[in-house]
C-alpha cells in the first residue's frame, strides 16, 4: 500500500468501476486501482483496515455470508487451521470507515460442482442476506476458488451483480468483460509494485 501510495495511486469505489469504462474515450483516472480482499478473514479488519486507512484508500471486502463471525470452514476441510472470520459488529465498522463489501457466497463452494438451481441459492441468498443484515445493495461477487463457467457466469447476471471478480491475472480494459474481471494477488513476496510493472509490460 505505502507503494501505491508513493507511485501517486488512488482508489476507487467498485461501484464506479463501469462507469470508468464506458467508452474508450471516456475521461478516467491514468493511476488508479481497485483493491479487494476475499473471505473477510478477521486479520483484514485488524491488520489491513488500519494501513488502508492510513493511506486513503477503500478496499471490497466479499463475505460468506453464512459465517460471519465463524471460522473458515471451507478451508478446514482441506486440513487448513482454523481463523476467525469478521462478525457483523466488524463488518458495520468496516463500512463505516468507508469500505465495500460484496458477496462471496453463503458457503464457499466450488459453483461448478454444484447443480445450478444450488449455485442459484447460493448466489441469490447470499445477495439477500448480506442487504438485509447491512442495509445496502450488494452489487460485486467475488468466486470461491476463482471457480466459474459461462453457467455460473450467467446465474451471476441473473442475481443481479454488476461486477464479478475471478483469479485470473492481469489488467481490466474496456474490452474486460464485468463479469470476469481479472485480478492481480498480492500475498507473495515478488509481487511488490516494480515486480508487476516489469511483468504488465512484458520486461520479467
Amino acid at each position: 500500500m505505502r507503494e501505491l501510495a508513493d507511485a501517486g495511486f488512488s482508489t476507487r469505489s467498485l461501484s464506479d468501476f463501469s462507469m470508468e469504462f464506458t467508452s474508450a474515450t471516456a475521461p478516467r483516472p491514468r493511476v488508479c486501482v481497485w483493491l479487494t480482499f476475499d473471505d473477510g478473514f478477521q486479520d483484514v479488519f485488524d491488520h489491513a483496515l488500519p494501513v488502508l486507512s492510513r493511506h486513503g484508500f477503500r478496499a471490497v471486502l466479499f463475505l460468506v455470508s453464512d459465517l460471519l463471525g465463524k471460522t473458515n470452514e471451507w478451508q478446514q476441510k482441506a486440513g487448513d487451521i482454523t481463523e476467525p472470520l469478521m462478525d457483523e459488529a466488524q463488518v458495520c465498522d468496516w463500512l463505516a470507515a468507508g469500505q465495500e463489501i460484496g458477496s462471496h457466497t453463503r458457503t464457499h463452494p466450488h459453483l461448478t460442482q454444484l447443480p445450478l438451481a444450488e449455485a442459484r441459492g447460493e448466489l441469490t441468498a447470499s445477495k439477500k442476506a448480506l442487504e438485509d443484515k447491512f442495509g445496502l445493495a450488494i452489487e460485486h461477487f467475488c468466486y470461491p476458488y476463482g471457480d466459474w463457467n459461462a453457467q455460473v457466469r450467467d446465474l451471476v447476471r441473473e442475481a443481479g451483480y454488476k461486477t464479478a471478480c475471478t483469479t485470473e491475472y492481469g489488467v481490466n480494459s474496456v474490452a474486460t468483460p464485468r463479469l470476469e474481471l481479472k485480478r492481480i494477488t498480492a500475498r507473495y513476496p515478488s509481487r511488490n509494485l516494480k515486480a508487476i510493472w516489469k511483468r504488465l509490460v512484458g520486461r520479467g
